[in-house]
């Protein structure tokens, strides 16, 4: 597709092949075909694939930053979607915690921790991990703690304890909340 480019000035994009062809276009300094990648972005980007796209933004951050601002505004928009979403379980760790580190999700953070919780056990099957807290916790990562977890009702906040993702420690910090 790239060398097609630098022959022909035509290009045929898809999801999959859309990140690519932007790194090369990047990479061997062909601006025309780095606007041109942008904008295929741009017009595809959705809330179901949000978080693919954010996975690959970030690898090029500071070549694109204004992908990177619609993608945010998507996220903090339409929450509920975009962590629902199949990309969102596909993306790694990184990107999940700059997603919990946005300042106004829109979705309450009972389903924010749900959907990390589900996060950590698909990420457990894809490294032939068993599900346990311990695995999970150890995927998430500091990811665990950019979810607001004393903002909780403390009924909701039982099901984070059932869960087995927190300590002792931490579950006691939290309970003084209540």
């Amino acid at each position: 597709v790239f060398i097609r480019y630098i022959y022909t000035e035509e290009v045929d994009f898809s999801e999959d092949n859309a990140f690519g062809i932007l790194y090369a276009a990047k990479k061997y300094l062909v601006g025309g075909l780095v606007k041109k990648s942008l904008r295929y972005l741009e017009a595809n980007l959705t809330a179901v694939n949000v978080c693919s796209y954010l996975d690959n933004a970030f690898l090029v951050e500071e070549d694109c930053p204004e992908l990177l601002v619609q993608c945010s505004a998507l996220v903090q928009r339409e929450t509920q979607v975009a962590l629902h979403a199949e990309s969102f379980y596909d993306m790694n760790r990184e990107s999940l915690c700059r997603i919990l580190e946005m300042p106004r999700l829109s979705m309450p953070e009972s389903d924010i921790f749900s959907a990390c919780d589900h996060w950590a056990k698909r990420k457990c099957n894809e490294n032939q991990l068993a599900e346990t807290p311990k695995n999970k916790r150890e995927l998430l990562g500091r990811a665990l703690y950019l979810i607001h977890l004393p903002v909780l009702e403390i009924e909701q906040f039982t099901n984070v304890v059932k869960s087995g993702l927190l300590s002792t420690e931490e579950e006691n910090a939290i309970f003084r909340y209540f």
